[in-house]
């Protein structure tokens, strides 16, 4: 089935499906280098939000409540497989929201990158700043994004696109309700001007089986910097999470 709202690299028998959310600007492609990583049985599976490339004219949600619901929707009509959900960033929050949405799907593992815990982020001022001081509060951004932000042309395009994605950032609440029942990950990096491993651990308290953080060396972009690390890690997770039993799949 086609959906404009992810990527799939298909593994020829799969056992299980990695779900990857990009980071505020980014999209699907920036996962695309993990097809190298991971191990024969596991099919990616790369979110692509509205708002950019293709789904440039697309509008996005509300909210990022509304925004994982829709994920969630369009993830049912994939064919089960117990699946894990890796989101950076903004993508964190939406990881989480998505497994909100949708309690009774077989999530093996949720992890959280560079994602402070909700009421820990610090709103950038999406709504009420002019684009060059935006762009001068922004921390994390790659080399690629700050030349893409120099560009006559792309340029206002990316930052309109980034502008809607802070947006939805900067208006996320606590969310209310039980906590979920999906072990729950946090990676960080230890000179990450955005997210400090303290505001990581701050997760724990909205699932019920919470794994604990994992320290990277590097910044906001850690995960860029060497992909075999993060995916080896992130499935290691999953792995930790159904040896201890934990998981519901």
């Amino acid at each position: 089935m086609r959906t404009p709202w992810y990527r799939l690299i298909e593994a020829a028998a799969p056992t299980r499906r990695l779900v990857c959310f990009p980071h505020a600007g980014a999209s699907a492609g920036f996962y695309r280098s993990w097809a190298d990583h991971v191990d024969p049985g596991t099919e990616l599976c790369l979110i692509q939000y509205p708002a950019r490339q293709e789904r440039l004219r697309e509008p996005m949600p509300d909210s990022i409540a509304e925004l994982g619901g829709a994920i969630a929707a369009a993830l049912r009509a994939l064919p089960p497989l117990p699946t894990v959900l890796f989101g950076h960033s903004m993508g964190g929050f939406t990881a989480f929201e998505t497994v909100r949405a949708d309690r009774e799907s077989p999530w093996e593992a949720l992890v959280l990158s560079a994602a402070p815990a909700p009421g820990l982020r610090r709103p950038v001022g999406a709504d009420t700043l002019g684009d060059r001081e935006l762009v001068a509060r922004l921390d994390g951004l790659s080399e690629a994004e700050q030349r893409l932000l120099t560009d006559p042309e792309l340029g206002p395009m990316f930052l309109r696109t980034l502008r809607a994605d802070l947006r939805l950032l900067d208006r996320y609440e606590i969310p209310r309700g039980e906590p979920i029942d999906v072990p729950l990950a946090c990676f960080v990096a230890d000179a990450d001007p955005v997210c400090a491993p303290s505001a990581a651990a701050g997760w724990e308290r909205f699932s019920r089986i919470p794994l604990g953080t994992t320290v990277f060396a590097g910044s906001h972009l850690y995960l860029a910097a060497d992909p075999a690390a993060v995916v080896a890690a992130a499935l290691r997770v999953a792995d930790t999470a159904a040896t201890n039993g934990s998981t519901r799949c």
